[in-house]
């Protein structure tokens, strides 16, 4: 189980910060998003477009990605289904975050490869809890 309080790192299992990729492209919620995940002790990355989150986890192979649906360039779902091609980040999971919250939008998720799809807007300490069940859950951290 994976336990932290305030600024206590939470790790993985190779000892290492749990690295969150989070993937917008407004500014506002990169901040917003990423200070309460710095807060509960994971290592942030950050990336403003489809294009950007690949290069991000090709290079640094993050625990968890958060993605944006809706993104100018490459949107989410395309993303998720190029990276779901990439052998050494196949298994990442990746949680679809979005303001769109009808029922094709979150089943073209899932079907893209998604772990889960959480519907904006919600609350830090909901999304906080939904991150460490998803690494609990594929036993990332513990």
């Amino acid at each position: 189980m994976i336990k932290s309080h305030g600024n206590n790192p939470v790790q993985n299992h190779r000892t290492d910060l749990v690295t969150i990729l989070l993937v917008d492209d407004e500014a506002d919620i990169l901040t917003f998003i990423g200070y309460n995940l710095k807060k509960e002790g994971f290592r942030v990355l950050v990336a403003n477009n489809g294009y950007e989150a690949i290069d991000q986890a090709k290079k640094n192979h993050p625990d968890l990605i958060l993605l944006d649906v809706m993104m100018p360039a490459l949107g989410g779902i395309e993303t998720c289904l190029r990276l779901r091609n990439i052998p050494e980040l196949s298994d990442t999971i990746i949680a679809f975050m979005s303001a769109r919250s009808q029922i094709h939008s979150q089943l073209a998720g899932y079907d893209a490869g998604g772990d889960d799809y959480i519907v904006k807007p919600i609350s830090p300490q909901q999304l906080i809890k939904r991150i460490k069940g998803l690494l609990n859950k594929n036993g990332v951290a513990g």
